[in-house]
This record gives C-alpha cells, sequence and structure tokens, in this order.
C-alpha cells in the first residue's frame, strides 16, 4: 500500500487515543487493518535484479511528500504533537520489518 493512508491512520490512532502506551501499539494494528484492504502499492520497484533509477521513484517519493506535508497539517492543530508524528511512522513498522532484506 502507498504511504499516505498509514501515515493518516496512525496520525488519527495517535490524536484520538491521547495515551503513548495505547496509541502506538493501535497505530502498529491499523496496518494489519489497512493490509486487509485490497489495494495497490509500488511493491514491484523492489522485484531483485530490477535496477533502481530515478525515474520509477518519483511517484512513490512524491506520494510520500504528499503524505508528509498530510501529516505535518493534521499534527499542527493537535495539542500532543509529538504523539501524533510518533503514531504516524508506527504504521509502517510492520512493513520496515518484513520486508527488509537480510
Amino acid at each position: 500500500m502507498v504511504a499516505t493512508p498509514r501515515l493518516l491512520a496512525g496520525a488519527a490512532t495517535g490524536r484520538l487515543l491521547r495515551r503513548p502506551w495505547l496509541a502506538l501499539p493501535a497505530a502498529v494494528l491499523t496496518h494489519f487493518v489497512l493490509d486487509a484492504i485490497p489495494h495497490a502499492g509500488y511493491g514491484f520497484l523492489l522485484t531483485p535484479g530490477r535496477p533502481l533509477t530515478p525515474q520509477p521513484l518519483a511517484p512513490p517519493a512524491a506520494e510520500l511528500a504528499l503524505g508528509v506535508a498530510l501529516l505535518v497539517c493534521v499534527a499542527w492543530r493537535a495539542t500532543d504533537r509529538w504523539l501524533v508524528v510518533a503514531s504516524a511512522p508506527a504504521a509502517e513498522v510492520p512493513d520496515a520489518l518484513f520486508r527488509m532484506p537480510l
């Protein structure tokens, strides 16, 4: 899945729950909830043997920039900004753990 929905779901979880011990694990769980919804992503860029060039990386980079800009907008008005900002990448943690080459 693209990053923007996950970032915003994690940020919304942090903003709604307001307790770090509850918000951060719940933000990680939003990853799996969103994975249950049929979606497209940029997984084709990670095929072995395919060189990474700037041209195919432009759409995911632009989409990530949009997600970060929207995250700033959500966090701007929050009273506990640090929790909103920390919960957003928490929703991406499972992909970072399970898709890293070992």
